[in-house]
């Protein structure tokens, strides 16, 4: 894959991402863990609040890298908080707060440049931008 197919690529996800966050906060939720759970199961954690009954709302989507795990959580209130942590050897050392477009596009370049993504991993994106 060429670097501006890449690019343009990685900015699909990002701005389709974004575009469904700006018109329904909650709802990227559960589409967010499904698209990461296709692209990525093994990186992906979803926690959902308890539900006497179905599976409950999600709470958090979790998304690891070798160097970094980004969350996303559903704090109840307006606002879903994004956060990413720096891991070096197993241990967090470094926990920043981030905009929820900013936390998008960080998340849709590491699946896009990830080694380890299969071309299952990139159909599922694609599939989503599309």
């Amino acid at each position: 894959m060429g670097t501006d197919e890449h690019l343009w690529e990685t900015l699909g996800v990002a701005g389709s991402l974004s575009a469904s966050y700006s018109r329904d906060a909650r709802s990227l939720m559960p589409l967010l863990a499904s698209t990461l759970q296709a692209a990525m199961p093994t990186s992906t954690t979803v926690k959902r609040k308890f539900a006497l009954f179905g599976s409950g709302d999600i709470r958090q989507i979790e998304f690891s890298t070798p160097d970094y795990i980004y969350a996303l959580d559903d704090t109840g209130r307006a606002a879903l908080a994004a956060t990413r942590r720096h891991i070096v050897r197993g241990i967090s050392v470094k926990t920043e707060d981030l905009e929820v477009g900013d936390w998008l596009k960080m998340v849709s370049e590491a699946i896009m440049s990830d080694s380890r993504a299969s071309e299952r991993a990139r159909d599922a994106i694609r599939n989503f931008v599309a």
